[in-house]
């Protein structure tokens, strides 16, 4: 199968995989403002992370404490990385 197009998302049922249109499906332009506002909201929570990570917190909190804000971040990360990809295939759409 070839890369989907930016407007379709792909649902798989065992061995079955549909491409449903999502045209008709959800008002584009609500969808990029919801979007825009939650990835404000995980880019704000990276900046928080970050933040925390980098001053003595990390330095005298316990490690097991440090290494659970770490992967918090790394999931913020991912989060931010999948919202502007989603927000990249609207706009492109």
């Amino acid at each position: 199968m070839g890369t989907p197009r930016a407007d379709v998302v792909p649902l798989t049922a065992g061995a079955v995989e549909i491409y449903l249109s999502l045209a008709a499906a959800m008002d584009v332009e609500a969808e990029r403002l919801r979007l825009g506002r939650e990835l404000d909201g995980v880019e704000a929570q990276i900046a928080r992370l970050e933040d925390l990570l980098s001053g003595p917190f990390a330095a005298r909190a316990p490690a097991e404490i440090v290494a659970a804000e770490r992967r918090k971040l790394d999931q913020a990360r991912d989060a931010a990385a999948r919202l502007r990809s989603q927000l990249q295939g609207l706009i492109e759409g």
